[in-house]
């Protein structure tokens, strides 16, 4: 599922990794609308999905071929069974990073809602639009009816600029674009601060989008009867405004630009620098009975015993002791690589207990034909156009301060699927499932840049 601050989408999914149905519905983002309203339409959206697929509504996600009915009365809350079958339930939200929340929203679901599924793994929207495009990592750059940040580098760790709402962020969304608007207008009646263009345009738009005669009239949809979605919906007037050449317009969308691309800027120390080609130090192999990788984005898992070994981007966690990987030696281990072919094995000899092995070099996401890999996901990136000049101009600025960084292009890409593919493929993992996607069937890369 995806669920964004406006709209939001279903798709249900075969083991195979087949759209089987798709349903569509209202803002999800339990911030916004509360849990408890947020569990109900998660509930209308899934059972609309399976009546569409042809599937008893009261069959909960998991195996259909000996479906079972709903119990009459909801079940106490308690630790569900592993699933073992071909569906699963993989929400992917605005909104749904807060442990607390997520807590309180799934018990929710869970309670009111015994039959939708078995089993939930939410995360937020930002990591499903990034399972959805790619298993390698990289950033995404949400702006939509909200903006945020999030970059997920190939060794699962994470780094995020901003996703705090509109009363704190939301920098470079709809409702940013539309916010300064309005403010600026206002600014300029009041003789508060001059624009830097002139609001004749925007104010008569304003009007017109709010259907009042003036800015009193406006104050019953700021306050008393505000919908997020609703003022963030003016940002499409003002982008017709910007392609028809309004000074004020252009200049909105173009400070759109910078400030997005200011969050790239924030997260670009956080990215992780791999040196290839063999020319550097490949990454250290510790050895040890060590925990392997919890991120859902990292499919390379497996049990060894009571312990685990995981490989990925370079790190590989090693347990002591022998099990499924096909190793029959007591020290036996196995490297997947994170890069090569899903399932490749990669024998390493066994080293000395205490030593360390260095192992072939990862990849960092500065290298590799696109450059830097970023996700564009929201409404307001259909106006590139309007924003390359400002977005382009502040990367450009950051390169300059490290002429002799790894940062040396970039490139752009928009997902042709919903981000629910990749809550669905998340949804899997967290399970001990794979769900086989085809990741470049599902991106469209529409802009590259070198510095």
């Amino acid at each position: 599922m995806e669920g964004g601050g406006t709209r939001s989408r279903v798709v249900l999914v075969a083991a195979d990794g087949r759209v089987v149905a798709e349903a569509e519905g209202p803002c999800t983002n339990h911030w916004l609308v509360g849990a408890a309203t947020c569990a109900e339409r998660i509930q209308e959206l899934v059972s609309e999905a399976k009546r569409r697929a042809g599937v008893d509504p009261k069959v909960p996600l998991r195996s259909l071929v000996s479906p079972h009915p709903c119990p009459p009365t909801p079940p106490p809350v308690s630790p569900l069974p592993r699933v073992t079958a071909p569906w699963w339930q993989g929400l992917s939200l605005s909104g749904g990073d807060q442990e607390d929340a997520i807590a309180l929203l799934l018990e929710e679901l869970r309670r009111r809602f015994p039959c939708l599924s078995d089993s939930y793994h939410l995360s937020s929207d930002a990591l499903g639009a990034m399972a959805t495009a790619t298993e390698r990592g990289g950033i995404v750059l949400i702006s939509g009816t909200g903006s945020n940040c999030k970059l997920i580098n190939p060794d699962g760790s994470q780094a995020g600029c901003g996703g705090w709402g509109h009363m704190l962020g939301d920098e470079g969304s709809a409702y940013w674009i539309a916010h300064q608007a309005v403010k600026a207008v206002f600014d300029c009646m009041d003789n508060l601060q001059a624009p830097p263009h002139d609001v004749g345009h925007v104010q008569q738009a304003m009007f017109q989008y709010f259907q009042v005669s003036d800015r009193l009239g406006l104050l019953t949809h700021l306050y008393r009867t505000f919908e997020k979605a609703k003022f963030a919906g003016f940002c499409q007037i003002l982008a017709a405004g910007a392609q028809a050449g309004d000074p004020l317009c252009c200049h909105i969308f173009s400070k759109a630009g910078e400030v997005l691309a200011r969050h790239v800027v924030a997260v670009l120390p956080k990215i992780h620098e791999v040196r290839g080609g063999g020319r550097g130090r490949a990454p250290l192999l510790s050895l040890g009975s060590l925990g392997g990788l919890r991120d859902p984005l990292l499919p390379m898992r497996h049990q060894h015993g009571a312990e685990e070994a995981a490989w990925s981007g370079g790190l590989l966690a090693l347990g002591g002791s022998p099990g499924p990987l096909g190793v029959s030696r007591p020290w036996g281990l196995l490297a997947l690589d994170f890069f090569g072919p899903r399932g490749s094995p990669v024998p390493v000899s066994p080293p000395r207990r205490g030593l360390s092995r260095r192992l072939p070099p990862a990849q960092s996401l500065f290298q590799g034909e696109l450059g830097l890999p970023i996700v564009c996901v929201g409404s307001v990136w259909n106006s590139w156009d309007l924003m390359r000049e400002g977005f382009v101009r502040v990367l450009a600025q950051a390169r300059g301060e490290r002429p002799g960084g790894p940062f040396t292009h970039f490139s752009l890409l928009k997902l042709r699927q919903s981000s629910a593919l990749g809550g669905a493929s998340l949804g899997a993992r967290s399970i001990g499932q794979a769900l086989p996607l085809d990741y470049a069937a599902n991106v469209d890369v529409f802009y590259k840049h070198r510095f």
